[in-house]
């Protein structure tokens, strides 16, 4: 609240013609008068919860303004977490049942929420929504919501069905930590975007859940003709702990999963331990999915995929250019981009593939990628749809291992034959594959050894994949490690 002196200097200053700039208003609250405190509170007030203290109920940002919602004492700096030993420093919002813990009402926009700890005792239950998903215009979404410095979270024992969902205009979620969101016989998420045009920003995150911890649509969109779009996703860990792995019905899918947006930059992520159960186990998809039948215009367009490692996982990225069982529009624009892929398929089992395309996505670039693998193929690509040619694809200073069948296709091709086949016209320049036979590929195909690869990295018994600055095959792969 405002003293005496401070209100009476700003009226002073305003006739004089001065502009001062006024400080945040603070106002102490309890869980008892929570709700109260933020339908009342005036535009910009940072209302302050004790340490410690748990809420149970739900919490609903209004509509009438914004303003920030806190655990008094903490003002922790950009880029550092909040980790799950904040647990009893943060207050905590817990649902009592499977409803949101924190949500907006329709229209709530400029509200921050950090340094809370939000949970449910539901494990079928949601940490945060942001929109609800039943909008059905734009006006009715949330704008400009920021979640920062929260730890989300679900049971260590019964999971969580999802820790947050963004249904918004301009939501972002960063240096968070979103744990324990797994769910028995039903997929969960740990972050979920789909009933809003955007912009999204997720940014150094540590993100695990059991199905698909980020995902991008995959409900019905209940606004027509809405893709999620303009979406950062950018510094986060992804992954799945391995002792889940042991687990029965957790539904375990994958760590990135696009069903319907545009206009998508993934960049700088760390994904890792990925395994077959409820899907393959690639780790990240690019498949649209008009899931119940009824958003035609389902896609997903100009989505670039660079400067990440994915590493343990069963295989690593699955494209498809339309979906298989509804109708919906056609996948093009995909950039893969200087990422390294580790593929394990002796410790993880499934296909051990570096990339799988199929159904005729268009406008596929896959530059300067080094992907280590011990599966079938390195590259595989399949026939279906009303399409199957992939046109204007770029294959560039790319690293792989051939193993059994290198770059290869249903058509029972490898290499030019694959490239002839299912990318017309393809660009193919100064890629490696290691094992493979110079007869097969297009000149120019570096064809070394496996070993003679090996000894080209930096450290490979460390998982250090760089090519080293005094090899013949400098300037070629990734730069990650």
């Amino acid at each position: 609240m405002y003293n005496a002196t401070l209100a009476a200097i700003l009226t002073i200053a305003a006739a004089l013609g001065f502009t001062l700039i006024e400080p945040p208003r603070v106002t102490a609250t309890t869980c008892a008068t929570l709700q109260g405190d933020l339908n009342t509170a005036l535009e910009g007030t940072r209302l302050e919860l004790p340490p410690g203290v748990q809420c149970v109920g739900h919490v609903v940002l209004p509509a009438s303004h914004g303003g920030t919602l806190t655990t008094a004492g903490f003002s922790l700096p950009r880029g550092f977490r909040a980790l799950a030993s904040d647990h009893g420093r943060f207050a905590e919002l817990r649902s009592p049942d499977n409803q949101p813990a924190l949500t907006t009402a329709a229209g709530a926009m400029l509200w921050t929420v950090e340094a809370l700890e939000i949970t449910s005792a539901s494990a079928k239950g949601t940490g945060v929504s942001i929109g609800t998903n039943l909008e059905t215009t734009v006006a009715q979404l949330p704008k400009a919501i920021k979640l920062s410095h929260v730890y989300v979270h679900g049971d260590p024992i019964t999971g969580l069905k999802r820790g947050v969902a963004l249904h918004a205009v301009d939501a972002i979620v960063e240096d968070s930590t979103i744990t324990d969101i797994r769910a028995v016989g039903e997929d969960s998420q740990a972050l979920w975007i789909n009933n809003g045009p955007g912009p999204y920003t997720i940014r150094n995150n540590d993100v695990q859940g059991s199905s698909e911890p980020i995902l991008v649509g995959g409900d019905r969109v209940s606004i027509p003709d809405l893709v999620p779009g303009d979406i950062l996703i950018e510094g986060n860990d992804v992954s799945k702990p391995l002792a889940w792995r042991a687990l029965k019905g957790w539904n375990s899918k994958n760590l990135l999963e696009v069903k319907n947006g545009r206009r998508i930059l993934i960049r700088g992520n760390r994904f890792a331990n990925n395994w077959p159960d409820a899907q393959s186990g690639y780790a990240i998809l690019f498949t649209p999915r008009n899931q119940y039948g009824s958003d035609p215009w389902t896609v997903i367009e100009d989505v670039t995929f660079e400067g990440n490692t994915v590493r343990n996982v069963s295989s690593a990225i699955n494209i498809a250019g339309d979906d298989d069982l509804k109708p919906s529009q056609r996948t093009h624009g995909i950039t893969l981009r200087n990422n390294l892929l580790v593929v394990d398929r002796v410790a993880m089992g499934g296909d051990g593939r570096c990339l799988m395309v199929g159904r005729g996505p268009q406008q596929l670039t896959y530059s300067q990628n080094t992907c280590i693998s011990n599966g079938g193929s390195a590259v595989y690509t399949y026939a279906g749809g009303a399409q199957s040619a992939i046109a204007d694809a770029v294959f560039d200073k790319n690293i792989w291992i051939r193993n059994t069948y290198g770059f290869f296709a249903t058509s029972g091709q490898e290499g030019t034959g694959a490239l002839a086949t299912f990318y017309p016209g393809a660009v193919w320049t100064s890629n490696v594959m290691a094992g493979g036979s110079i007869a097969a590929y297009k000149a120019g195909t570096f064809v070394p050894s496996v070993a003679e690869l090996m000894g080209q990295f930096v450290d490979p018994a460390a998982g250090d994949y760089r090519i080293r600055a005094d090899s013949t095959f400098a300037g070629l792969g990734s730069d990650r490690r």
